[in-house]
């Protein structure tokens, strides 16, 4: 066999291999409370060159908070509005989706909690899908009746505040 027959086949064989694990959900990753602690401190830090507005300071603390946190959907949120603030907006488009399906996992896990519908809705609104935002936000309503925080979102209309906020729109893609 030649070399580069043996190599392609190969890429071939690895390809296959690959293209089986498709349907394999990824192992669960175990984090222990000295990682929780390490990804606290990191936060902390990221959180306080954020009030110094050293945003490029603050990004790479934040991809090591979500490499040790990957299902934190909260953390995946902080690091894209920090790279959308970089004008990194395919950086802020990943770290948000990211976001959103660590959230519907979450969901997955515990649908009697309609404040992970809410963080859905909230980054939906953050990647611009205000359609979506809105069909995840009347779900809410109609899954969670009695949630009081779910009610007040809806009743409040703190979707169309956070649309019209200077603020939300900085961040928001």
């Amino acid at each position: 066999m030649s070399f580069r027959f043996s190599f392609s086949l190969s890429l071939l064989l690895a390809a296959f291999a690959l293209n089986g694990c498709k349907d394999k959900p990824p192992p669960e990753v175990v984090i222990t409370k000295a990682m929780r602690s390490e990804a606290a401190h990191l936060v902390s830090e990221a959180e306080f060159a954020m009030q110094l507005r050293d945003f490029a300071r603050a990004e790479p603390l934040l991809v090591k908070v979500v490499e040790i946190l990957p299902d934190e959907g909260d953390h995946w949120v902080m690091l894209g509005g920090i790279r959308r603030r970089l004008d990194n907006t395919g950086g802020a488009r990943i770290a948000y989706h990211q976001a959103l399906g660590a959230f519907e996992r979450a969901y997955q896990k515990e649908p009697s909690r309609g404040d992970l519908l809410l963080q859905q809705v909230y980054v939906q609104a953050l990647l611009g899908d205000t359609a979506r935002a809105k069909t995840l936000l009347e779900k809410a309503g109609k899954d969670h009746p009695t949630d009081r925080q779910v009610q007040n979102f809806i009743q409040t209309r703190v979707l169309e505040q956070l649309l019209a906020d200077r603020a939300f729109r900085e961040v928001a893609l």
